[in-house]
């Protein structure tokens, strides 16, 4: 095998590595724990983005692909070739656009979240003491979190 074939297979792993990466990355942001957090409409369209970013790589791992295998076939080995070299470069800088776009999104929705209104606490207090008598007895004193005091 000569260098510049193992290079072209070499490139086809990685392009393979890169499909499997964007597909993931896809099912991440479009998965249900992950778009149930979307509320705004500035997030949408940070989806939509990142969705568009990652699919052009998508396509263009596979445009990588197609054309490696016909080179392979042909028995051309050359990495410089135009029709593999353009959409290879639109696979790797689309990944790793769309992976910091993510990680970019999960940031700003983790750090501009507003609390949960829905979690009111409930606040309340008590004191117990032990009386001695006959028989040892425990006595409890303490407020409701409507300050109703409540004894037992």
């Amino acid at each position: 095998m000569t260098a510049a074939k193992a290079g072209l297979e070499s490139a086809l792993d990685f392009t393979k590595f890169v499909i499997a990466l964007d597909g993931a990355l896809i099912a991440f942001i479009t998965g249900a724990t992950f778009l149930e957090k979307v509320d705004s409409s500035w997030q949408k369209i940070g989806v939509i983005i990142v969705l568009l970013i990652l699919t052009t790589s998508l396509i263009g791992g596979i445009f990588v692909h197609m054309r490696t295998a016909t080179m392979l076939g042909s028995g051309n080995y050359d990495l410089n070739d135009r029709h593999l070299a353009i959409p290879g470069m639109i696979n790797v800088v689309g990944f790793a656009l769309g992976a910091a776009g993510i990680g970019l999104l999960a940031i700003l929705m983790l750090v501009l979240a507003e609390p949960e209104s829905g979690t009111d606490r409930k606040d309340f207090g008590f004191t117990c003491t032990l009386k001695d008598g006959k028989a040892p007895q425990l006595e409890c004193k303490g407020a409701l979190p409507s300050g109703q005091p409540r004894e037992s």
